[in-house]
């Protein structure tokens, strides 16, 4: 953990105080404990596994708005066999805007035992217990933003295999900027 810390604070320039780890199968407990989630998904998405020589067809998510059960979230978001691994990063974007934009409290007051149930088992962090009530404060406050996001790929102009650091930093730090300063 300590050194993805470290790792994530030398290529953006950010000082990380905090993590968060996600255990990936109790994200569908969390995801099942919420009652699923809605997806509006920009385009179909064959969830297939295996290796090459002996791919597995599990179905196709489709485009348009989705309603998804844990395990058809996790399909989802890791599914990458037919795309490509920036594709598969932008759909795991679209499964956490969800998360968020349906964990309220009125949510988790109705399905507290559930939801805190999963999340022990999801979600391991080092936040100081005195501060957990003030980061809940602050992910509650997140629903009325817009959530500000940079993809360091290709795209962007980032050569993931030999990454210029410096343009790295002041994009990190024009896009921090941009999400501080209030909309007008």
């Amino acid at each position: 953990i300590e050194a993805t810390k470290d790792g994530v604070e030398g290529i953006t320039g950010l000082t990380i105080q905090y993590f968060v780890l996600v255990n990936m199968e109790g994200f569908i407990e969390l995801i099942d404990a919420l009652g699923g989630i809605t997806v509006d998904v920009p385009e179909s998405v064959e969830l297939v596994d295996g290796s090459d020589d002996d791919l597995q067809y599990h179905g196709t998510i489709e485009a348009g708005e989705q309603h998804m059960d844990g395990q058809t979230a996790l399909w989802y978001a890791r599914s990458r066999k037919t795309t490509s691994d920036y594709d598969r990063m932008e759909r795991q974007r679209l499964i956490e805007k969800a998360i968020i934009a349906q964990f309220s409290p009125s949510v988790i007051v109705s399905k507290f035992q559930e939801v805190a149930q999963a999340t022990s088992a999801t979600l391991q962090t080092d936040i100081p217990q005195v501060l957990v009530s003030t980061m809940v404060d602050l992910a509650e406050g997140m629903q009325s933003y817009d959530v500000q996001s940079l993809e360091l790929t290709p795209d962007n102009g980032i050569v993931t295999a030999d990454p210029d650091y410096a343009t790295i930093h002041a994009m990190v730090a024009e896009t921090v900027a941009a999400a501080t300063t209030p909309a007008e």
